[in-house]
């Protein structure tokens, strides 16, 4: 880095040189589109037609559009309109952001209707008004209903407007214009325009559209809920608000009652992650920017609801209610009449009914997607969104499933739509009344077979529902010679069934293998029952079912000093179905040194527990592993059982012994398991930490503490750090680096696990952290939090309890540690939360000016002229940037080349203002490098808040301030 020639610093501030990295988030904004919409027509005016006929349009949008080479046209298409007629707006046409420009066919008469010129006229009537480009002659907007549409130069449809007929927004009276309600922009929607009695031409219509809350879309029927069910099936209803407050939440309920005067309900209502009381206002609604909402709602009866049990339950129709609420409490509700249906004549007065169930094709395709059931009529009886909607409704997990319920009938067409499309029709679609259900038993689910055998299973299957039934049946399984005497069974309701799978295993079959055996509903693919068979040799199979490596005293151990006589011991069990004969057990050391074998005749049901001593006196210091292999039957078995220990020379090294804890990191974040402690090597050699350990039970026996072992081979560096972690990956996630081993899980291969005795975890409340060596010497131990541990290693009250994210940290005098047993060596001068830079303060000989200035008085012209003098790079941070012409300097220092990057506070008190945001906007789009301090997506802020106030210019100038930019 070049040296700084000049600084230029506030006066009251201090040049700070430490550097911090944070947590960094990059700026961004959806591109900007054309929003020009038709806005006002007249069509059938007063006097000669189509001289006195206009047309007025509007751009929303909160920047200009350039409206060169776009059409007008009263056919939809332009370029060969037939008997009607198309224009082109000519060169340079712009229409500014929120405003109208006004197309007359004949200016002058506009002007005398109204007194003013129109701003493009169709007929050369006068130069005071432009002409539109004649495109294709005939355009005129007939009375009794016509069509008009808007195109950019591409031909690209970006507006039409149809009037005249029942499905079209309605005539208008003579004289009076078809004006469209302010912030109703909807292009296909008639209901967006109304009659204006007095037109506007060139101005913002007066009226706004009322708010609406419809029920859009919803099934004629809803099921009752079936004998033996605690609820019904499912429906769903389709419900829009219209013309609300924009960017607002509103709170939604939809119901099904009996009675219009009734305020209790009979169902539940999805809130999107449980099902509540219908009664309660459990949907949030959230209009766009146009007040606009839409969405599915979905509801379902509940049997034990007073509403449901004392007049659903006997009635043949109910009201589906649909009700809004705004904040202050105002509300408003629409309703609908919904017949109800009788599924297995369990209930009272209903529509005989069914269902229809299946699985769509190409659903990984399709998002939002709904699928609707219409009878001849074309009405819809039964609508709801497959799988997987993420509806706990007891459906399975199967993508594209989906089960419509309506009354029993024949030729209902079902329509498979996406967000706004039809994807696909299945006509000729039959509802047959009552419902599907089956149940499935096996004589056993676990298999005996000699290899090389044959045998059969018995598979009883029972139609359970009220219909005729087809049950499929499939097997899979690729280590068996498998079949099944049918695999497509028919059921008449109540009907018994007993299939047979037949099973040849292969000569060379030995070990536990499994089938999968499914059963579904031909009807009803929803209805499947997956059963997996263990299917074993009927053989001898002798495991290892544990080893143990015992001291003198027969307590288990994994270490011992050298020229111990231990004794290894395994418990070994026939868990086959045949008697094993001659079995040896062989004992191995470092898997090819054999220490012994123990014989039996045979082995059966009871368990044998063979046993060997083992002299270390010869073994090397280091890991070491007992190995046994079993050998019955003439075979030798290649599963095998082992063990690890460790052998080691008692010795001490004085050098050692100044080892240190600096770090213990106990009260992670939640869902974080980055625990961690940090070991100091103050000495100038090298340590090997191989076998040594960090315990939080210093004060136990030695093989009775839980441990986190160093494994082999462990070095710390002379001056240097090892880290220990829980979670690796957590603690780079929060640390920024790697570890350099891992206890709690293998999370990565690039970080080395420790060996693990026990579930050895740090209390959040208080705990003891001791480092020892590979002799249980303690090296050195902290004490912290609401622990009373007094004895070798510490002395005096323990280290206060720090904060969730924080860390316990040693202090340091000239890079040594403080080493008093105390809690003074872990005293500080502030916090250190995880994760955060700690860069000692440097001091800098700068040689250059250093100009003092203050704000507000002078700071901004100061400033302004220290940017203006940039040439290559600007680094900018500041806690806010609000002030306008210190964006308009650098977005021409963005003109000039500048490499302009920007970090600013994400979360400041009152939040980003609109300046600011308008402002790292328009340089994000100028290229500026624009970044935000902001909580990230998963884990915790490291900082509080970002309240720097500087500037770097091209690496040689320095502006340091105390005030907002």
């Amino acid at each position: 880095m070049r040296s700084l020639k000049k600084v230029v610093a506030a006066a009251s501030s201090t040049i700070l040189t430490t550097l911090f990295l944070f947590n960094a988030t990059i700026l961004v904004t959806a591109d900007d589109t054309s929003k020009v919409v038709i806005n006002e027509i007249m069509y059938n005016p007063f006097g000669d037609e189509p001289e006195n006929e206009w047309i007025e349009f509007y751009n929303y949008d909160n920047h200009s559009v350039n409206l060169t080479g776009w059409y007008i046209s009263d056919s939809s298409n332009p370029l060969s309109p037939g008997k009607e007629g198309s224009y082109r707006f000519p060169n340079n046409t712009l229409i500014k952001k929120n405003s109208c420009i006004t197309v007359a066919y004949n200016g002058t008469c506009l002007f005398n209707n109204y007194g003013f010129y129109p701003d493009y006229e169709i007929e050369n009537s006068t130069t005071v008004v432009p002409d539109m480009v004649e495109v294709s002659k005939g355009f005129s907007l007939a009375n009794n209903g016509d069509d008009l549409h808007l195109f950019d130069k591409n031909l690209q449809e970006i507006n039409k407007v149809y009037y005249g007929n029942a499905e079209n927004t309605g005539l208008v009276s003579k004289g009076c214009s078809l004006a469209r309600y302010q912030k109703c922009y909807d292009s296909a929607s008639n209901h967006c325009f109304y009659e204006e009695h007095q037109p506007s031409p060139g101005k913002i219509n007066s009226l706004q559209y009322p708010p609406i809350l419809s029920i859009e879309t919803y099934p004629e029927y809803a099921a009752k809920i079936p004998r033996g069910y605690d609820y019904s099936y499912p429906f769903a209803i389709k419900v829009s608000l219209l013309n609300l407050q924009a960017h607002t939440k509103y709170e939604l309920k939809a119901y099904v009652t009996s009675n219009l005067s009734h305020s209790s309900t009979a169902t539940q209502t999805w809130d999107g992650k449980k099902w509540v009381y219908s009664g309660y206002y459990a949907i949030n609604a959230s209009t766009d920017s146009w007040g606009k909402w839409s969405d599915l709602i979905v509801l379902r009866f509940k049997k034990n609801y007073k509403e449901y049990k004392d007049f659903i339950w006997n009635s043949s129709k109910a009201y589906l209610i649909v009700k809004y609420r705004d904040n202050s409490g105002k509300t408003k509700g629409v309703f609908k009449t919904v017949k109800l249906l009788d599924l297995d004549d369990s209930t009272k007065n209903g529509t005989p009914g069914g269902y229809t169930a299946g699985l769509l094709k190409n659903v990984s395709t399709q998002r939002n997607m709904v699928v609707i059931l219409r009878n001849k009529k074309g009405n819809i009886t039964g609508l709801y969104p497959p799988e997987n909607n993420l509806i706990d409704e007891g459906y399975p997990d199967l993508p594209g499933f989906y089960k419509l319920t309506s009354p029993a009938g024949r030729d209902y067409s079902l329509e498979v739509w996406s967000e706004k499309n039809l994807v696909y029709t299945v006509n000729g679609v039959t509802v047959k009344k009552g419902l599907y259900g089956f149940k499935i038993g096996f004589e056993t689910k676990q298999i005996l077979v000699e290899p090389g055998g044959n045998t059969q299973v018995a598979i009883k299957a029972v139609n359970t529902g009220n219909i005729m039934e087809k049950l499929l049946f499939n097997v899979t399984n690729k280590d068996f010679d498998v079949s099944l005497k049918k695999e497509c069974v028919p059921l008449y309701p109540e009907e018994i069934y007993e299939n047979i799978l037949y099973l040849h295993a292969k000569k060379g079959f030995e070990r536990k293998k499994y089938l999968n055996v499914t059963v579904f509903s031909q009807n009803d693919p929803g209805l499947r029952k997956n059963i997996k068979l263990e299917v074993l040799p009927k053989l001898p199979n002798i495991s290892i079912t544990w080893v143990k490596v015992l001291n003198d005293k027969n307590k288990r151990v994994n270490r011992c000093f050298l020229g111990e006589i231990l004794t290894v011991k395994a418990a070994v069990k026939n868990t086959g179905y045949t008697t094993a004969r001659n079995v040896t057990v062989f004992f191995y050391c470092d898997k090819k040194n054999l220490i012994g074998e123990k014989r039996y005749t045979s082995i059966g049901g009871n368990r044998k527990y063979p046993s060997v001593k083992l002299d270390t006196s010869k073994l090397k210091e280091g890991v070491h592993n007992i190995t046994l292999k079993v050998k019955y039957n003439g075979k030798r078995i290649v599963n095998y059982k082992n063990v690890e220990f460790f052998v080691e020379k008692n010795l001490i090294n004085e050098e050692e012994k100044k080892l240190v804890i600096a770090e213990v990191y106990y009260y992670t974040h939640t869902k974080i398991e980055d625990e961690y402690i940090k070991i100091f090597n103050p000495t100038n050699q090298n340590v090997n930490l191989t076998g040594w350990y960090i315990t939080d039970q210093p004060q136990k026996r030695f093989d009775l503490q839980e441990k986190i072992v160093f494994p082999n081979p462990s070095m710390i560096p002379s001056q240097g750090f090892v880290t220990l972690t829980f979670n690796a990956t957590a603690y780079k996630e929060e640390n920024g680096v790697l570890p350099d081993f891992e206890y709690g899980v293998d999370s990565r291969e690039d970080v080395r696990n420790c060996l693990t005795k026990g579930k050895p975890r740090f209390n959040n409340k208080g705990d003891v952290v001791a480092l020892k060596n590979r002799w249980n010497k303690t090296i050195d131990l902290i004490v912290y939090g609401e622990n009373s541990y007094q004895g070798m290693g510490w002395g005096g009250p323990p280290v206060p309890n720090v904060a969730q994210g924080e860390l316990v940290k040693r202090r340091f005098e000239n890079n040594t540690p403080m080493d008093t047993n105390t809690s003074r060596d872990w005293k500080q001068n502030r916090r250190y939360g995880v994760g955060q830079s700690d860069f000692p303060l440097k001091s800098f000989q700068v040689e250059g000016v250093f100009s003092a200035f203050v704000s507000p008085d002078s700071g901004l012209p100061t400033l302004l002229n220290e940017l203006r003098k940039t040439r290559e790079t600007l680094l900018l941070n500041v806690y806010e940037i609000s002030n306008p012409l210190i964006g308009k300097t650098l977005e021409k220092l963005l003109s000039e080349g500048v490499d302009v990057k920007i970090l600013v506070e994400g979360n400041p008190v009152g939040g980003i203002s609109v300046e600011e945001k308008r402002i790292l906007q328009n340089l994000w789009g100028k290229g500026a490098k624009v970044y935000v301090m902001a909580q990230p997506m998963k884990g915790y802020r490291r900082y509080g808040f970002n309240h720097a106030k500087y500037a770097v210019m091209d690496n040689k100038t320095l502006v340091v301030g105390s005030a907002n930019w």
